[in-house]
């Protein structure tokens, strides 16, 4: 998870972004981020994220067979 702190419209907010890993290794997608601002109001949102073996009931989530 990473973060960052910055000032908007006169609230200080802190970003909250976390990634996941593609099964090689080699790509990340960004697949959420959570906006918390000093006044107490949250705004978040997941992006889409794509299939993968992890991820895929008809692949056994990655599980070896």
């Amino acid at each position: 998870m990473h973060s960052n702190v910055f000032e908007f419209d006169g609230t200080v907010w802190k970003r909250n972004w976390g990634a996941m890993t593609s099964n090689s290794g080699k790509t990340k997608t960004t697949t959420s981020e959570v906006f918390v601002g000093a006044d107490g109001r949250t705004i978040g949102y997941q992006l889409d994220i794509p299939l993968n073996r992890r991820n895929d009931p008809n692949r056994n989530w990655g599980l070896p067979e």
